[in-house]
């Protein structure tokens, strides 16, 4: 009786701290849809807009004719608007309908990973979801004319997947095509091709043929493959005009690039207090580095020891991690975005971290059972606070995006 307490008092909590949570998300799909989102300003949406128009009636005809910045989106959000729009919801209460539902989703599909491969009791899984949906990134991208959320949940549904084909094999080919819907939705969803290796190479079956020889013989195929795919990615246009001349000796200084190292560890001190760094003179600012190190090294401590037990998920966090350091276009004040599709993983581990470290300091974890609730309501009230100032705003100034879905046109 006494071990139920406070688990129906941690249920109690979540049940109060989702009703501002629910009731803001409501407020805000009333109003109009965001046309700016955080680091790229309005030109995604003008991308997708000229991408869209493209699919639907292949205006310009000729493709060199779009812009060439946007030349290199991926197709797959864009032939999801052309779909919207044929069957004649591509509107601003559509869009924002559809980020809704995929937000629904994603964290569905994240609560199941959670407690089924990172074995994280119901109640925690509860409360990082919480705490992912009242991030103040999750609700900018939620109202936001962007593709975050439909690759949030098409990624999520992915590695759930790619989770269950460890026992049963049929699973492997949802995982394949999840991850072709994934990279065509955003080129983040590279991240996910590790882990789809990994519930191959997981599978009883192979396993059990596994041997020298044979590891030996695929190999070399594997080899000419990564090769000549590296070599194709290298000689690309992306990477020779952006990451070979952000990372040049010639442009960029070691320092610079270790100073935007330690900024991008300082965004996840940002999500993890739901603060925003910009807001705070820059002396202050080197408290969201130190808060995003201890956070760092409580995912990897929690990943350390899963070492001999690694599952796809803990593989698609690693590989997303190491897209994220070799990316040259990472503002600290704006992209805090980027970390969003892995953001309730990361809280899953980082969480996993600090339970292991308070089972080894007995009087930590008499101070983390008063810290965790005041913690937890704090970051999500504050969220909401965030969120209302935002979508209130919306409503009074952005009608961007219902104008740019408006000059979508059906020419045949």
């Amino acid at each position: 009786m006494a071990e139920s307490r406070p688990a129906f008092g941690s249920t109690l909590l979540l049940a109060i701290l989702i009703v501002p949570v629910v009731a803001v998300y409501g407020f805000a799909a009333t109003g109009p849809l965001r046309a700016d989102v955080p680091t790229a300003g309005a030109f995604d949406m003008g991308g997708y807009i000229q991408w869209t128009q493209w699919v639907l009636d292949g205006a310009p005809a000729d493709f060199h004719e779009i812009t060439p910045a946007v030349r290199h989106f991926p197709p797959g959000y864009p032939a999801l608007l052309a779909a919207l729009k044929i069957c004649g919801v591509a509107t601003s209460g559509g869009l924002m309908t559809l980020n809704l539902v995929c937000l629904a989703v994603g964290l569905w599909a994240a609560g199941r990973i959670l407690r089924r491969s990172f074995v994280i009791p119901p109640v925690v899984v509860g409360g990082i979801l919480l705490l992912t949906a009242a991030s103040s990134v999750c609700f900018v991208l939620a109202v936001a004319f962007a593709a975050e959320m439909a690759f949030f949940a098409a990624s999520m549904l992915t590695l759930l997947a790619l989770e269950r084909a460890m026992q049963s094999w049929p699973f492997l080919f949802v995982g394949l095509v999840g991850c072709a819907v994934s990279v065509a939705i955003r080129a983040a969803g590279l991240a996910l091709i590790p882990a789809l290796l990994w519930a191959i190479a997981r599978q009883p079956a192979l396993r059990r043929a596994m041997n020298w020889k044979m590891l030996a013989f695929s190999a070399i195929p594997i080899t000419v493959l990564a090769w000549f795919g590296l070599t194709r990615l290298m000689r690309s246009g992306y990477v020779a005009n952006a990451i070979g001349s952000r990372y040049s000796l010639q442009t960029t200084a070691w320092d610079v690039i270790l100073a935007e190292q330690v900024s991008k560890v300082g965004v996840i001190g940002e999500l993890f207090s739901n603060l925003h760094g910009e807001n705070f003179r820059a002396i202050y600012r080197g408290e969201f580095a130190l808060l995003g190190f201890v956070c760092v090294a409580l995912i990897a401590t929690a990943v350390w020891s899963r070492r001999t037990n690694l599952c796809a998920s803990h593989l698609y966090v690693l590989a997303y991690s190491a897209m994220l350091a070799v990316y040259p276009y990472f503002y600290s004040a704006a992209s805090r975005r980027f970390w969003f599709p892995i953001l309730p993983l990361l809280f899953g581990l980082a969480y996993i971290g600090a339970h292991q470290l308070c089972e080894r300091a007995p009087r930590l974890k008499s101070w983390a059972r008063i810290a965790a609730p005041i913690g937890l309501t704090a970051f999500v009230l504050w969220g909401c606070v965030l969120a209302f100032q935002m979508a209130r705003s919306n409503r009074e100034t952005d009608r961007t995006a219902a104008r740019a879905l408006a000059t979508l046109e059906l020419r045949h």
